[in-house]
């Protein structure tokens, strides 16, 4: 008899083991609202989104749908890399407290505090050979610089923005040196001159500035 009760219970366990498997359930959908086309969203970045090859540079410039203020958005980026942040109207200038590193993928996401929405972004540094990357690492926010390479100088300045101009930068090759592009906002001659101002500021000689090439928009 107890030999009957034991294999019973065998036979319904080798029953529950092979028959019908478990039934998943399906998983519920998460209906994920759309943007709202008034949230803040990042609609520029300076340099652009996946950008190759980039110098050394000291800033990150990005550029909103709406003014914004510090606590509108919350910046992150890896690899890490010690930074400043300034908000001024519609633009976020991030500002790095040390070199970045050669040959190396920069991912940074802009994330709002008000809001489960964020947006990731990324560039690529040139290599350690570089020739422009090089100079940037070794002389850049020098006296040296300022002396000898102005426009090298001026280039680890930019991108830079105010309500009254922004400035960029851009290497010409053919030139063999930097070039400006300087947007100017409202009163065309007053942003102008403030911007000049900006460059003397940067203990930038009225020689030098001469020297530049810069295209005013």
């Amino acid at each position: 008899m107890l030999f009957l009760i034991i294999g019973s219970i065998i036979l319904v366990s080798s029953k529950n083991s092979k028959g019908t498997p478990p039934v998943i359930p399906t998983p519920t959908p998460v209906n994920i609202p759309p943007l709202s086309s008034n949230a803040i969203q990042v609609t520029e970045t300076d340099p652009v989104n996946k950008a190759a090859e980039v110098a050394a540079i000291q800033t990150l410039s990005l550029i909103f749908n709406k003014n914004i203020s510090p606590a509108d958005v919350i910046f992150s980026i890896q690899p890490i890399v010690p930074f400043t942040t300034t908000a001024d109207a519609n633009k976020l200038l991030v500002t790095f407290s040390s070199r970045i590193s050669p040959g190396t993928t920069y991912t940074y996401m802009i994330n709002y505090p008000q809001t489960s929405y964020s947006q990731t972004f990324s560039f690529t540094t040139g290599k350690a050979d570089d020739p422009v990357y090089n100079d940037n690492a070794s002389q850049q926010n020098t006296d040296w610089s300022k002396k000898n390479e102005p426009d090298l100088y001026l280039y680890n300045q930019v991108p830079y923005d105010t309500s009254d101009f922004s400035v960029k930068g851009a290497f010409n090759s053919s030139a063999n040196h930097f070039a400006f592009t300087v947007t100017l906002n409202g009163d065309k001659n007053q942003s102008k001159q403030n911007f000049l101002d900006w460059l003397k500021s940067l203990g930038i000689t009225d020689q030098q500035i001469q020297n530049f090439e810069i295209q005013y928009q």
